[in-house]
């Protein structure tokens, strides 16, 4: 299995995409020290070190604590990658906490850097019913493309990867 690594803005995340013939269509999983799950995420989870793992489709999140080490645990993580059985996965279900710190997580690794590179974040005010309502933060707040950030980027990410991310708007 090729496996490939990319560093966030946040050092002590990484980002490892993978592909695999047994994966399914749209997957999501979601593990820390608060909620469990029953597959790689908690595998990889129970690694020393780890704070939280996020699996999608091909793309799996990992934010460690501040003294572990990357070298150690990137192989480690290669390892429970290249040989985990991805046919067993099962679809979950997750409480509104849970769809939170997915979205939070998700934010971190493909969304939060390109802002910041600008001069600007977002932060998450609200989610029900499928819809987010996320502040801009910094120089996007002002910024005459906001919309089409949101839109075209924030949006567009969000519900590639998560089913239950219908809309983002931007909040108060």
């Amino acid at each position: 299995m090729l496996i490939e690594t990319e560093n966030t803005y946040n050092p002590n995340a990484m980002n490892f995409y993978f592909e695999t013939q047994e994966q399914p269509q749209m997957y999501v999983s979601y593990a820390d020290s608060d909620f469990n799950s029953a597959d790689l995420t908690q595998i990889i989870q129970n690694l020393m070190g780890i704070k939280r793992v996020l699996l999608l489709k091909n793309l799996l999140f990992v934010e460690k604590e501040e003294n572990a080490d990357w070298a150690l645990l990137t192989s480690q993580i290669m390892a429970e990658l290249s040989d985990y059985d991805f046919n067993h996965l099962e679809k979950m279900t997750f409480s509104q906490n849970a769809q939170h710190k997915i979205i939070e997580a998700l934010i971190d690794s493909q969304i939060r850097g390109f802002l910041i590179r600008d001069g600007g974040n977002l932060s998450v005010t609200d989610f029900q019913n499928g819809v987010l309502s996320v502040q801009l933060e910094g120089h996007c707040k002002g910024c005459v493309h906001a919309s089409e950030t949101l839109k075209n980027i924030v949006q567009s990410i969000l519900k590639k990867y998560l089913p239950f991310v219908e809309d983002v708007k931007k909040g108060e």
